[in-house]
């Protein structure tokens, strides 16, 4: 099993209590995972065979129901297990800082648009 998230940002493992999801071997569903982890890290390509995406990315109808409500009744863990075809769908949140230099980033580029509008020609007669 892989040991840390493959998603940017994520720092979750099997140390801090979360399910880790190996990437499928369906090809369709694999583009699907790996689609999901570009759009946090543009430096990702392939996975390697310990890749994985932890269950934090996964909402709760991509598992099996009976896992989780065994948790529910019992107090036990159990590894979430989960349904075929499941695609992570939860991003992870971004700190403060980094919301912060993106709020940043847009301002300055709508006053670089402003200040770069480009004029209305004059008529030639």
């Amino acid at each position: 099993m892989g040991k840390g998230c493959a998603v940017a940002g994520c720092s979750n493992s099997i140390k801090t209590g979360h399910s880790v999801h190996l990437f499928p071997k369906d090809e369709q569903q694999r583009l699907l995972w790996i689609c999901f982890v570009k759009l946090t890290s543009v430096d990702f390509s392939e996975p390697n065979p310990n890749s994985a995406i932890c269950s934090a990315h996964f909402s709760d109808d991509c598992y099996e129901v009976d896992r989780i409500k065994f948790k529910e009744l019992f107090g036990m863990s159990t590894n979430k297990r989960l349904l075929p075809n499941s695609v992570p769908s939860i991003y992870p949140k971004r700190p403060p800082e980094v919301i912060n230099m993106i709020d940043v980033a847009k301002n300055m580029r709508n006053k670089l648009k402003t200040s770069v509008t480009p004029k209305k020609r004059e008529k030639v007669k």
